[in-house]
């Protein structure tokens, strides 16, 4: 399998719902923005969200162990190679990580006295 000369290996442990999706076999395309050790990238048509382990959560994360500042750079190719999210010289393993829980919901009118006393 081609790793596009990935030479670093992290692992991700939670995949958003949306970033899920993204992860289709074969699909390719390029970090647009990258700040630190969090960046998005495209990824066929879809975008998501590269950061850090114990970061927040949200549908487009991907969220990995040991990704670090400076692996992540504006213009770095994107591969989804099987079980592996290829970026730059980044191969990030996607086997074995957990999908986000779905934001919990509560209706408007649970909400209301605390956003009115605010």
């Amino acid at each position: 399998m081609s790793t596009l000369g990935a030479s670093r290996i992290a692992r991700a442990v939670v995949i958003g719902a949306g970033a899920r999706r993204a992860l289709r076999e074969g699909a390719e395309g390029v970090v647009e923005l990258a700040f630190g050790a969090v960046g998005y990238a495209r990824v066929g048509e879809h975008r998501v969200l590269l950061a850090p382990a114990r970061s927040p959560i949200g549908p487009l994360s991907i969220l990995v162990s040991g990704l670090m500042r400076g692996d992540l750079a504006p213009g770095q190719p994107v591969r989804v190679a099987g079980e592996q999210l290829v970026v730059g010289g980044l191969r990030i393993e996607l086997a074995g990580a957990r999908g986000a829980r779905p934001l919990r919901a509560e209706p408007l009118a649970l909400r209301w006295p605390a956003a009115l006393a605010a």
